[in-house]
């Protein structure tokens, strides 16, 4: 999974039971740095973009997870599963207040 760069699209719920959805690009620079770049909107139909970098850690069964810091100031967690010999990933993203799950596919 090292220097991949990932489209992904997510959705999920707010704490508040408010729908959003999520896309963009999951960027793996080297072995444990990612940057990522989001779209998203929850239910009021406006979009927010902003980036993250943070690092990642990946085991030996192609599960992992990664943190990543916000440019909006928020912080993420993700569950990370690495499919198809690299060429996606499931993911579950915790972001405060936001859960999301969703696909990931090699560009």
């Amino acid at each position: 999974m090292v220097r991949n760069t990932y489209g992904f699209v997510a959705s999920g719920v707010t704490s508040e039971g408010v729908a959003c959805a999520s896309t963009g690009l999951i960027i793996i620079a080297n072995s444990s740095a990612v940057t990522v770049k989001v779209n998203d909107s929850c239910n009021n139909g406006i979009a927010s973009s902003y980036t993250g970098t943070g690092t990642y850690t990946l085991s030996s069964d192609c599960t992992g997870s990664a943190t990543v810091n916000f440019s909006n100031g928020g912080t993420g967690t993700y569950k990370l599963t690495v499919v198809n010999g690299g060429g996606g990933l499931l993911l579950i993203a915790s972001i405060p207040g936001v859960v999301l799950s969703g696909t990931a596919i090699k560009t």
